[in-house]
């Protein structure tokens, strides 16, 4: 997708230079960056520490009805080489303004609801977990066409083929995904073995592939349509897409060797058993009705969101799949400024719930039930072989499901325009718990340097305890052009 920004800058400048038209309006520009992370406890094979340098640059072209933007970020980190050397394309598109039509296409950033942090409508977001808890929006391809009119705004998103969530697999990260999952999967084994704990392989997830036959055109296609209403004081967003899980429904596994092959006649086991089990994830589609709303209320602000998740599993037929669950948030924004001289205060608080809707009569949600499928080889007679233990799968519903109730909090103190502290917090209904804060300090009107540290509290048996050890403080330098 990086060839887009230039085709996009191509197309742009190549219309001018043909109607003869004058210049286009172009702006360029971005920044560069440098952070340091130091953690404070040791954990097994990860790093102690991050280095990073990022350097993002922007433009934005404009030339009659033509718009186009681009945008790329180059990091690299010195330290952690999973997060060195990435060129990560943040957005190139092309398109066509007039009297309130839109029509766009390229990598686009298209961002629904109103939320400040996990918004349950922003369904187009393909969140990139460099960091789990803090993740970052990557573009999808697609077109987007809009048409808005006095208070009323419609628009529809196609977006031909499915982008999973990006995030990191494997040492040395302190943030990989993996330490969440299952390590081994038992293996049932003839006597007198018994069951036999088999490493697990995990694949790239980046690679993961929805459900549907990847043979099929519309196996991978997501898109949706928006209606907006801008009222006095008063925002309304209706919304119904069709998407898939971005992070893994349930993962598949295989057995990359033959067990039976480790067995002597007679059903003695050898001694040294080594196999592998290959991890792939699967994704599945998902039709999102959704609904947000905003009231404006002098200095503050009110803001509501609600999606129904229909799932693959209707029917509630399969633990590897949700049963059909609903997502929705709360919130409230309080801005003053020149409260005293320069002094300005912000105060964000955010309650967020999930509730899957179960079957009558089940007493586990499919999101908390520890659901294993295996499948065995079978003999000629077509009965399944034990010993030959051929391939399986795994719910992993609480990568998606990681609270059931939850609450976010910001409170920004700006001491002056150039002095600032940003202190921001999570907790959830499992005692998870995350408590960061940011001084920064602008000078020469570009330059910003920060300091900060990060708190975290993962609860017993949550997507957050592999990681309640990654306490850390964090030193920044970031030049904006």
């Amino acid at each position: 997708m990086r060839t887009l920004a230039l085709a996009a800058l191509f197309l742009l400048f190549g219309a001018s230079s043909v109607a003869h038209a004058g210049p286009p309006e172009v702006r360029i520009g971005g920044f560069a960056a440098f952070d340091h992370h130091q953690y404070v406890l040791d954990m097994p094979d990860a790093v102690r520490s991050t280095t990073m340098v990022r350097l993002a640059p922007r433009i934005r072209a404009k030339y009659k009805l033509v718009r186009a933007a681009a945008e790329v970020e180059l990091r690299h980190d010195f330290l952690d080489p999973g997060r060195g050397g990435r060129v990560i394309l943040r957005e190139a598109k092309i398109g066509l303004h007039h009297r309130g039509f839109r029509l766009e296409g390229g990598a686009l950033q298209e961002r629904w609801g109103k939320m400040d942090v996990a918004s349950p409508t922003d369904v187009f977001m393909v969140p990139d977990y460099e960091e789990l808890f803090f993740p970052e929006p990557l573009p999808v391809p697609g077109v987007v066409v809009g048409y808005a009119r006095g208070p009323v705004a419609v628009k529809g998103v196609f977006v031909p083929a499915f982008r999973p969530a990006r995030f990191r697999h494997g040492a040395p990260s302190r943030w990989d995904m993996t330490r969440f999952l299952p390590q081994s999967q038992q293996v049932p084994l003839p006597p007198p073995a018994g069951d036999y704990d088999v490493p697990l392989v995990y694949q790239e997830f980046s690679a993961g592939v929805p459900t549907a036959d990847r043979a099929a055109v519309a196996g991978g296609f997501e898109g949706g349509v928006r209606v907006d209403l801008f009222l006095p004081s008063v925002d309304l967003g209706l919304s119904f897409s069709t998407v898939h899980d971005r992070l893994p429904t349930w993962t598949d596994f295989e057995a990359t060797n033959d067990l039976a092959s480790f067995f002597l006649e007679g059903g003695d086991a050898v001694d040294a058993i080594q196999a592998e089990l290959r991890v792939d994830a699967k994704h599945a589609r998902l039709f999102v009705p959704g609904f947000d709303v905003a009231v404006n209320a002098g200095p503050l602000v009110f803001r509501g969101e609600v999606a129904g998740f229909l799932t693959e599993d209707m029917q509630h037929e399969t633990c590897l799949v949700d049963d059909p669950y609903v997502k929705y948030a709360a919130g409230v924004e309080l801005m003053l400024q020149n409260i005293v001289g320069n002094f300005d205060l912000a105060v964000r608080a955010q309650y967020n719930g999930d509730v899957e809707i179960r079957k009558d009569g089940d007493d586990v949600l499919n999101a908390d039930e520890d659901c294993t499928i295996i499948s065995f080889d079978r003999d000629e007679r077509d009965e399944p072989i034990a010993t030959d233990y051929e391939s399986g799968s795994t719910g992993v519903g609480a990568i998606r499901h990681p609270y059931k109730h939850a609450a976010y909090w910001n409170v920004n103190f700006g001491f002056t325009d150039e002095f600032s502290l940003d202190l921001r917090g999570f907790v959830s209904g499992s005692g998870d718990v995350l408590f960061t804060g940011k001084f920064a300090y602008v000078f020469v009107d570009r330059f910003e340097l920060s300091g900060g540290w990060m708190v975290i509290r993962g609860a017993e048996g949550t997507l957050f305890e592999p990681y309640g050890d990654n306490h850390r403080v964090e030193l920044g330098f970031r030049y904006n052009f």
